[in-house]
């Protein structure tokens, strides 16, 4: 009874962020939404005072860069062994799709909110940390999969150093090392204190997204192909991922000790996160099949829903 008490309380945290989500959906669907120019907003302006802002204000130590390099590493070992998987099935770009859905997290645009909304503000420097090792992933391992070599190493990296989360990072550990932000005063402490109102519209901006993502699905048909890519890319979500951060999160307790057990407890959360909205854009823009990837974005987005609330009844 307990459990099903904790269970219907998450969901409830969760559910309103999904309205929001419902309510980018339909504003999709019947009107013009310039989505490209609400993302740029969000990643040149919003995000980076939120990274900012996470890190001085929750004083994370630098030590913490840590949970970046694990989730990268996670990312990154699902990619290259579903990627091997898929070479066995397909021997078209399909495989490299998979790699992509496979190892890809919506931490940001989801992880982010869902995250607060569940652990509160203070979990806010530990989910930035793990976005920022997404960030990094995405646009270089990530990067080169979807791409299968069609660009180089240098407009790969150039791509991630135009990423501005990373520069909000370093300045903001920079500063924070001889700089109290919590006692600021006059209009230093004014402009900081409304730099901080941008985790609220960054939460709310996210959801809204991802609901305009799925808007631009245009059709959904399942053959044997896509039905078995669904089914590899959700075991891949909802299983390997999981799993693997399950078996680290055992290593580091036993040997290393190298996080809490609330860290633990948003890296769990952070690995049922969704196959990103952004998967789609990565593979239009590489001229791939995005139908699969489509189908595959919005049965992990429902699923999501429900397997977040019940790993953390199943981890309590």
């Amino acid at each position: 009874m307990q459990d099903f008490i904790l269970f219907k309380n998450l969901l409830l945290k969760i559910l309103p962020l999904y309205l929001i989500t419902l309510v980018g959906y339909i504003s999709g669907r019947f009107l013009e939404i310039d989505r490209k120019s609400i993302a740029l907003v969000i990643m040149y302006i919003f995000a980076p005072v939120v990274f900012f802002t996470g890190i001085v204000h929750g004083n994370i130590p630098l030590k913490n860069l840590t949970i970046s390099a694990f989730v990268f590493a996670t990312c990154a070992i699902l990619a290259l062994i579903f990627l091997g998987l898929g070479s066995l099935i397909w021997k078209d770009s399909t495989k490299n799709i998979l790699a992509l859905c496979s190892s890809s997290g919506n931490m940001g645009y989801f992880g982010i909110p869902v995250g607060l909304a569940i652990f509160g503000p203070k979990s806010l420097g530990t989910l930035i940390m793990a976005m920022l090792g997404i960030i990094i992933f995405q646009n270089t391992v990530a990067f080169f999969i979807a791409a299968n070599g069609k660009y180089n190493f240098i407009k790969s990296l150039q791509r991630t150093l135009l990423v501005p989360n990373i520069y909000a990072v370093v300045l903001a550990f920079w500063l924070n090392s001889f700089i109290d932000f919590k006692n600021l005063e006059g209009f230093w402490a004014q402009t900081f204190k409304l730099a901080k109102d941008f985790t609220g519209a960054y939460s709310i901006l996210g959801m809204l997204i991802v609901g305009f993502g799925l808007s631009q699905i245009k059709r959904v048909s399942i053959d044997k192909k896509a039905f078995l890519f669904l089914l590899l890319s959700l075991i891949a979500k909802f299983v390997a991922f999981p799993l693997l951060t399950y078996l680290f999160i055992l290593v580091d307790k036993s040997n290393f000790h190298l996080f809490n057990n609330r860290i633990y407890d948003i890296l769990l959360m952070l690995s049922l996160a969704p196959i990103p909205t952004n998967a789609v854009v990565i593979a239009s823009t590489l001229k791939l099949n995005t139908d699969m990837i489509s189908i595959a974005v919005l049965v992990s987005n429902i699923f999501a829903l429900f397997l977040i609330p019940l790993l953390l009844v199943i981890i309590n």
